[in-house]
């Protein structure tokens, strides 16, 4: 299953809809729930042995023109400012400091289901292009890190395994 869901640019916040959502559709037969939408990596959960990803972020979005500092409401008001200034190294990417983290989802099947899923640790580039790190770049090890904080409170163990990040 793939959702277009969540709370957008805040870090580690997953609205309870998704956990029931995804939750039932696991226990509806789904094998794997890969979700999107909210422009930063969120938690990862294994539920009953299938992976649920909350968000991947993004691989490849950008705006058609820079944007001008945030206008709505909650940012005027610095409820979000905390979590999400504008990343002015990225003014076509207006998402926050957090955008520029991503993941690519792998998962191996056969004709019983799904054998063995991972995530390879990527960041967007100042060209914003998505670029896959290694495990000898020290970033790699910054995103491992960054998805055990954003998946803390959530059923999930990582796996370094080359450059890919077994869950299990």
């Amino acid at each position: 299953m793939s959702f277009h869901w969540g709370v957008i640019w805040v870090p580690r916040v997953i609205a309870d809809y998704q956990v029931i959502a995804a939750h039932a559709c696991i226990d509806a037969g789904a094998d794997l729930i890969i979700g999107h939408h909210p422009h930063i990596p969120k938690a990862i959960e294994v539920y009953k042995g299938k992976t649920i990803f909350y968000s991947l972020c993004h691989l490849c979005m950008t705006k058609p023109e820079p944007s001008a500092p945030w206008k709505e409401l909650p940012w005027e008001h610095g409820a979000l400012r905390n979590y999400q200034d504008l990343d002015q190294d990225y003014p076509f990417l207006p998402y926050g400091s957090h955008a520029t983290k991503t993941l690519l989802a792998k998962a191996v099947l056969n004709k019983k289901g799904i054998l063995d899923v991972s995530f390879i640790p990527m960041v967007i580039d100042n060209q914003y292009r998505p670029v896959p790190l290694s495990n000898d770049d020290p970033r790699f090890s910054e995103m491992v890190r960054y998805m055990n904080w954003t998946s803390e409170g959530f059923n999930h163990h990582f796996e370094v395994n080359g450059n890919e990040v077994r869950i299990t």
